[in-house]
């Protein structure tokens, strides 16, 4: 707007009217237009001070005053809300709301004035206001976007580690924790630790809306995490949970969240760490230079403004620390042993399949009956499936066998009059260089004449770059475990005992070993272990014992024991079938080819469209509703057949089901998943053909089972809990169309 004040105060100054339109940056048309009028209305400098810039212009060019034509304001508020949901654009709104006006016969706003006055209306909304804070007034934390990561020793498996980041909002000085987990127990360490590290306690404390701190997210009045607010009374603070999506109602744990991830998780990432502490020990390091580092626009740093101005106003940490404690009910196991977030712990087997109560806190197991506490141990932490297993809990002859180590095994040998016996072992720990040697038996096997050997199991997909090198390597890549391995290298041997898992005689990706074991020896006793054996490892076992053949034969027949059920069984091994558990089952099902052209319903499949249908998602229990073509939705309702292809912990079997029993009309599973899936058949099949064969499948599956005592399946974690494949299933499905429905082997099923 042309300042019409100055040009009368420069004119009353004698200033010619180039210089005064040079001043006030306007045209010299527009000094002499405004001058003519001025004197025209006989006005003069000085004028009145309450005479505005609008005034003047409305007094002196009233035509330009005119009231322009009322035009409607959208609802700026329900733009800004349309805009947060996907696909919705300005041009989109601005439409919808012409029309609108068009039926109310009221004129809207241009295009570009309803993106003016939307982005000036954006504008007010994002107003920042600077609210100075006062020592030991608050501290701000939150989680960090960028985890860091920790590598297994044994799996070589790269396990994140999440960031916590907690800072003081007047000095900004700052504390850094890595934890396995964002839950509830590792929230609540990293408050402790993080207050006794800054040595005191402020009035308030802010974190983000998130479900380890807030059980119900609102604007102005959230629901405090009773854990959290227990925690909050031990330290006498108050907890202010930050708005939801408002970062900048903390903004220093928002912009220290980004420094952490470039100075401390950034500056580790080419480093390797094989535990939490050594993690933490470092971001420890790491944590110290950042708050020690010089401001860059004020004097100071954090830690000097800390310690000089902030940390005498905290208030005093209470006696002793909070530790957070929860209560389970658990049932003991046939196997003396509890499970606790998928750990193991032990307990008098006096108590086994009773109900007891667990009290967990961070670093300690309780475990009581009838309110009197039987045992305790020290909390696991780490891979899932660790045991802690105490040797008074085991009955008494279990004890026996734990005393059976390295030492006793060769103390068994001599006394079975073993003429020269060794032991040797790769872990330099275990090497006394008296009766156990150091020898790295896979790359240097030694000629021996009896074996006894439990070798370590790991698949090559788990192993780390540096064992995949150094033992899958040259002519050991065609084998897919570590214990494969092993065995390919005590080939040279007469007769031994091993201790391998299952997998070994009924999975297919053991096919290869087993031949070539199966060539040279023959299994003369076998055990089969149903309950988990080793601590360190999910694998069922099983143990044998071998010798060389003193001739080839097409068929092993082996007394087989299984425990601890103590069945006596004879298990038959055709070299015809690969030597394998069930070997004449599996060759029938396997020589199927999918010719039904049966898959499985994916996330690939959804496609959008008009047709709403309520689908399960991942898990028949989670159901949602999509839009999906109309195509899609026909192609879905044509097929009923539902896969469960893992052993339920509740007992249900491997089996197929009727959907439709379930509500949704189909399973929507992702790539990855092999616990359900949703079959689709690309040969049409009518819903009674489907329905005969869930029925065909569950039976003769079950069937087999019973005869195999189901060791052609795979096991899958737990003990006793076995999985099929998909292929498998397909193919199994094709063997009984044919085979049953179409009625070409009617002898099969008699």
């Amino acid at each position: 707007m042309t300042n019409y004040r100055e040009i009368l105060r420069l004119q009353s100054l004698g200033i010619n009217q180039t210089g005064i339109a040079g001043s006030c940056g306007c045209s010299r048309a527009t000094v002499r237009k405004f001058l003519n009028r001025a004197k025209e209305l006989d006005i003069a400098w000085p004028l009145k001070a309450e005479i505005t810039e609008a005034e003047l212009e409305k007094q002196f060019f009233p035509e330009k005053s005119a009231p322009e034509p009322s035009r409607k304001h959208p609802d700026y508020e329900n733009i800004a809300r349309e805009m947060m949901r996907n696909g919705v654009t300005l041009k989109l709104l601005w439409n919808e709301y012409c029309e609108e006006c068009r039926q109310c016969n009221e004129l809207p706003l241009m295009y570009s004035q309803f993106c003016f006055q939307y982005q000036r209306h954006s504008e007010k909304k994002r107003a920042t206001m600077h609210i100075p804070r006062k020592p030991g007034d608050q501290i701000e934390v939150d989680w960090a976007g960028d985890p860091a990561c920790v590598i297994d020793r044994d799996t070589g498996e790269i396990i994140p580690a999440h960031i916590f980041v907690g800072v003081l909002s007047y000095s900004l000085y700052a504390y850094v924790e890595a934890f396995f987990s964002q839950d509830m127990d590792c929230w609540i360490t990293a408050h402790v630790n993080m207050y006794q590290f800054v040595g005191g306690v402020t009035r308030m404390l802010v974190p983000d809306n998130l479900k380890t701190g807030v059980d119900r997210s609102d604007w102005y009045t959230p629901v405090i995490n009773k854990t959290y607010h227990e925690m909050a009374e031990h330290y006498d603070t108050a907890v202010i949970p930050a708005r939801v999506r408002k970062p900048k109602d903390k903004p220093n744990a928002e912009g220290s969240v980004k420094v952490v991830s470039t100075w401390i998780t950034a500056a580790l990432r080419n480093e390797k760490f094989f535990s939490l502490e050594e993690l933490n020990r470092e971001i420890r390091s790491k944590l110290d230079a950042y708050n020690r580092r010089p401001f860059q626009k004020k004097e100071g740093s954090r830690y000097s403004i800390f310690f000089e101005e902030e940390k005498p106003f905290l208030a005093p940490l209470p006696a002793a620390p909070y530790e957070r404690a929860t209560w389970k009910q658990a049932t003991v196991q046939f196997n003396y042993h509890i499970s606790v977030d998928k750990m193991q712990y032990s307990v008098p087997y006096e108590y086994i399949k009773q109900k007891v109560d667990v009290r967990a806190t961070r670093n300690l197991i309780e475990v009581f009956y009838n309110n009197t506490r039987i045992c305790s141990h020290k909390r696991l932490y780490g891979r899932p499936g660790q045991y802690s297993t105490i040797e008074t809990h085991m009955p008494e002859d279990h004890q026996k066998y734990m005393k059976w180590d390295r030492n006793r095994f060769i103390e068994w040998a001599e006394k079975n009059k073993a003429k020269d016996t060794k032991g040797y072992d790769v872990d330099r720990k275990y090497v006394d260089n008296k009766n156990i040697f150091y020898n790295d038996s896979i790359n240097k096997p030694l000629h021996y004449k009896f074996v006894l050997t439990n070798p370590p199991y790991l698949h090559k997909n788990k192993a780390t770059k540096e064992i995949k090198d150094k033992y899958f390597a040259g002519q050991n890549s065609i084998f897919e475990d570590l214990y494969q391995v092993s065995i390919n290298s005590i080939l040279d041997s007469e007769e031994g005992i091993l201790i391998v898992p299952l997998n070994f005689l009924s999975a297919e990706n053991s096919d290869r070993i087993r031949r070539i074991f199966f060539e040279k020896f023959k299994i003369v006793h076998l055990n089969i272990f149903e309950e988990q054996v080793f601590e360190d490892t999910t694998y069922n076992v099983i143990s044998f014992y071998y010798k060389k053949k003193s001739k080839q034969f097409e068929k092993d027949i082996i007394n087989t024991y299984i425990f601890p059920s103590n069945k006596k069984i004879r298990v038959i091994l055709n070299k015809k079938y690969g030597w394998q558990l069930g070997g004449e089952f599996r060759a029938r099902i396997d020589s199927m080819k999918n010719l039904l052209g049966i898959y499985r319903a994916t996330e690939d499949l959804l496609q959008s469209g008009d047709e709403k249908v309520e689908l399960a998602f991942n898990h028949i229990k989670d159901k949602k509703s999509f839009y999906i073509s109309k195509h899609i939705k026909d192609l879905l309702e044509k097929n009923i057949i539902l896969l469960r292809a893992i052993d339920h912990k509740n007992g249900k079997k491997i089996q197929l089901e009727d959907i439709r029993k379930y509500g949704p009309i189909a399973l929507i599973g992702k790539k990855t998943s092999r616990n359900m899936a949703y079959l689709l058949f690309e040969k049409k099949l009518s819903l009674r053909e489907q329905e005969k064969l869930i029925k065909y499948f569950n039976n003769y599956l079950d069937r087999e089972r019973k005869r195999h005592f189901s060791l052609f399946l795979t096991n899958f974690r737990d003990n006793g809990r076995k999985r099929i494949s998909f292929d498998f299933v397909y193919k199994f499905i094709n063997y009984l169309y044919f085979n049953k429905l179409n009625n070409k082997q009617k002898s099969l099923f008699v």
